[in-house]
C-alpha cells in the first residue's frame, strides 16, 4: 500500500475548536508526525470546475481518508442535500480507500453545532453503521493520538 497522501475531511467547525489547537490542527500534526503528507480542502488553489468535482478528485489521489466528525453537518454540495464531508466518505468507499472516522463525543466540549442536528446525527448513524470500527475523542490530545495510533497501525 501507498502511504503518502491522507485525505483530512471535516467541517469548518472543526478547524477552528478548541482556540487552543484545533480539532484540525491535532489531526495535521498526527499525519505529519506518521511522516505522511495531509490533503485538507483549506490547502486547495483556486481553479476552474466545481468544488464537489475537486473534492472527489482529491479523495482519488490520495492513499488514505480520515473523518473527523462534530456536531455539525457543515456545508451542503449545491443542488443536493448532502454535505461536502458526506461526499468524500462516500468518494472513499466508491474508490475502496482505507477510511479511520473519528467521532467527537457528546461528553466533549464542542464547537457550535447545527441547531437541527438531524442531518449530522444521521450522517454518525451511518458512520456507525458502516461496518467500520470507528473511535471517539474528547480533546485535541486525544484526537492526535488516536489519529496517530491509526495510521501507523495502517501501514
Amino acid at each position: 500500500m501507498k502511504t503518502g497522501q491522507v485525505f483530512l475531511s471535516h467541517t469548518s467547525d472543526m478547524a477552528a475548536f478548541p482556540a487552543e489547537r484545533s480539532f484540525v490542527q491535532a489531526a495535521l500534526d498526527a499525519v505529519g508526525r506518521a511522516g505522511m503528507a495531509p490533503v485538507d480542502m483549506r490547502y486547495f488553489a483556486a481553479r476552474e470546475g466545481t468544488p464537489a468535482q475537486y473534492c472527489q478528485q482529491r479523495v482519488r489521489s490520495c492513499d488514505i481518508y480520515v473523518a473527523l466528525i462534530g456536531y455539525c453537518y457543515g456545508s451542503l454540495v449545491p443542488d443536493t442535500a448532502m454535505s461536502y464531508t458526506e461526499l468524500e466518505f462516500t468518494e472513499a468507499t466508491a474508490v475502496g480507500l482505507p477510511r479511520l472516522v473519528f467521532l467527537l463525543e457528546e461528553s466533549a466540549p464542542e464547537p457550535a453545532g447545527d441547531p437541527d442536528r438531524s442531518a449530522v446525527d444521521a450522517f454518525r448513524q451511518r458512520l456507525g453503521q458502516s461496518g467500520l470500527v470507528t473511535r471517539s475523542f474528547t480533546s485535541s490530545t486525544d484526537l492526535e493520538l488516536e489519529v496517530f495510533h491509526a495510521l501507523t497501525e495502517l501501514i
